[in-house]
């Protein structure tokens, strides 16, 4: 299977992935197909002009580091990252799926990988294309809300302004700035994030989102407004906005967690003097 990923037929190339695929997908072949020498032409796959192929090597790539660290390795040292990225502004759903979950495995092998990982990821947020953008915040959120060291490495990558930024003003909000809010949330439980994001203008748009009727933007906009919340240098900014009137309000929410999130904050903003 592997020598037909390096036959001139295309077709082949195709069946031949799809099948590597589905083998990947039991940990005993993991390793087997990557000794065999199945990386590097699975990578070829995902730069291929055939969206099936694009599909059917990035999810052999993400069956092949599922839980297998020594593929993560392999795969970021073959160069899989940059290729995997592009993919995540793919007009294919499935191929974005498959590209971010192997993303994902592979940062999770080693700080060095997290980070090239996460510093295409932020490179992708100025990029000009929605899908990409929605894609690269989704998966910063996922990151940003599994450790505290996926936190800190996305701060210091730059994350922080490129994600205010795709919140624009706060209207209108679309799933980008639900994403980029949901990753500045958790970005915001460290005091130095909360400045980086005050001092971004990250405030106002999140307050904005509160007014939106979008359920889940009103959650993640008051996820990161229930941290930021704590640093006196937020409050007044959150109070001249209309915050206050606008976290009372979400009191009620049909949503258990935007109520918490609202509660949460008030109680912050009840301490300023």
């Amino acid at each position: 299977l592997v020598e037909l990923l390096r036959s001139a037929d295309s077709a082949a190339h195709e069946n031949a992935t799809r099948a590597l695929w589905y083998l990947a997908t039991w940990p005993a072949n993991q390793l087997a197909i990557a000794h065999a020498g199945g990386v590097p032409p699975l990578i070829k796959m995902l730069s291929g002009e055939s969206e099936r192929g694009q599909e059917w090597g990035a999810a052999a790539l993400e069956a092949l580091s599922h839980g297998c660290p020594e593929n993560q390795v392999a795969l970021s040292r073959a160069g899989a990252i940059q290729p995997l990225v592009m993919l995540l502004g793919s007009d294919g759903d499935e191929v974005q799926k498959y590209a971010q979950g192997a993303l994902l495995n592979i940062a999770s092998a080693s700080e060095g990988n997290l980070r090239e990982v996460v510093k295409a990821l932020v490179a992708l947020l100025d990029v000009r294309n929605a899908g990409a953008q929605m894609k690269s915040a989704e998966s910063l959120a996922i990151l940003a809300a599994k450790s505290v060291v996926n936190r800190g490495a996305i701060a210091a990558l730059g994350a922080i302004p490129p994600l205010v930024r795709l919140l624009g003003d706060g209207r209108n909000v679309n799933k980008s700035q639900v994403r980029a809010a949901a990753a500045l949330s958790d970005l915001a439980r460290s005091s130095e994030n909360k400045q980086a994001i005050v001092n971004a203008g990250g405030l106002n748009a999140l307050v904005m989102m509160l007014r939106s009727s979008n359920v889940e933007a009103q959650t993640r906009a008051s996820g990161a407004l229930a941290h930021l919340s704590a640093s006196t240098s937020a409050q007044k900014l959150i109070a001249d906005a209309d915050g206050i009137a606008l976290l009372v309000a979400l009191l009620s929410s049909e949503r258990l967690a935007a109520a918490n999130h609202a509660g949460c904050a008030l109680y912050h903003l009840a301490s300023m003097t």
